[in-house]
């Protein structure tokens, strides 16, 4: 649940400013670039990175937390799932990474004038919201079917 709450958090935060952003009216340059916006994100953002990676190797990592909860995993649960302790080097370092880059596009997207900071914040409400429903599904999926997701465990 935690990081779905994240996710949602994000959600909640990211629509209102998007909404108000973009009901002003744009232009037709400016609706192409949303058009264009909202569907990198829901390729790039939601299918690739949540859909097809991040999902399946948080419900892979519950399954492990479910099957040898540890105190330190029980505490550490959102950042555990999310691989971002408790795994391989490699994960890791690809994870603190991409949350690092995260952080810098959002500095960098809240500089944006209007209307484009509330285009792209509309693409990553739609990725974001992309990315909880596959979160909820691949969790789903597993616990009635099991994974056989490699839950990039540290060593």
């Amino acid at each position: 649940m935690g990081v779905i709450v994240l996710l949602l958090d994000a959600i909640v935060r990211l629509a209102p400013i998007a909404y108000t952003e973009l009901s002003g009216g744009l232009t037709l340059e400016q609706l192409v670039v949303l058009v264009g916006v909202v569907s990198f994100f829901a390729v790039v953002e939601g299918y690739k990175g949540f859909q097809l990676s991040f999902a399946p190797r948080l419900a892979a990592r519950l399954h492990v937390m479910q099957d040898d909860p540890t105190p330190v995993r029980l505490v550490l649960a959102p950042l555990f799932l999310m691989a971002l302790v408790d795994a391989t080097k490699k994960r890791l370092l690809v994870n603190w990474m991409l949350i690092i880059g995260i952080v810098g596009c959002i500095l960098g997207v809240r500089m944006l004038p209007a209307p484009y900071r509330g285009i792209v914040d509309a693409g990553v409400v739609v990725g974001l919201t992309w990315g909880a429903v596959s979160v909820v599904v691949c969790c789903w999926h597993m616990r009635q079917h099991g994974t056989d997701v490699d839950a990039e465990l540290g060593g």
